[in-house]
């Protein structure tokens, strides 16, 4: 019999350490959702020059410019979960997102992403998410 992944004794070794490696990392991240707080952050924008809400490569997004922005100012990358899609063009009053983050953030991270945000992207406020 073939040794590799599903076939000899090897090949189970590799599947039992492939599975000990994602079970591994699936307690590593709810333990670290446990830890950092959940924050809503809550947007308005223009979307005549977006070519969406969520990420897409090469063209300019609602979530990718956040992202940007926000990477800029924590000094590290912090990934958004939007709560809808909109189609490139699509004007919003309010839409949301939200983050983890393993500090407190105060009022004055809207005044500082918003001062580094183009015009037509607003950020209107950040909350968090009652445990």
């Amino acid at each position: 019999m073939k040794s590799g992944c599903g076939g000899g004794k090897n090949g189970y070794r590799a599947l039992a350490g492939y599975r000990r490696l994602v079970v591994d990392y699936c307690i590593f991240v709810f333990y670290n959702s446990l830890l950092m707080p959940r924050y809503f952050m809550e947007v308005s924008y223009k979307g005549t020059a977006f070519s969406g809400f969520q990420v897409q490569e090469v063209v300019r997004t609602v979530q990718g410019e956040l992202e940007r922005v926000m990477a800029v100012y924590a000094r590290e990358p912090i990934g958004l979960t939007g709560s809808s899609r909109t189609d490139g063009g699509v004007h919003a009053r309010q839409n949301f997102f939200h983050f983890d983050w393993k500090e407190e953030i105060t009022g004055d991270w809207v005044y500082h992403l918003n001062a580094m945000l183009p015009g037509d992207l607003a950020v209107r406020g950040i909350y968090r998410v009652p445990e």
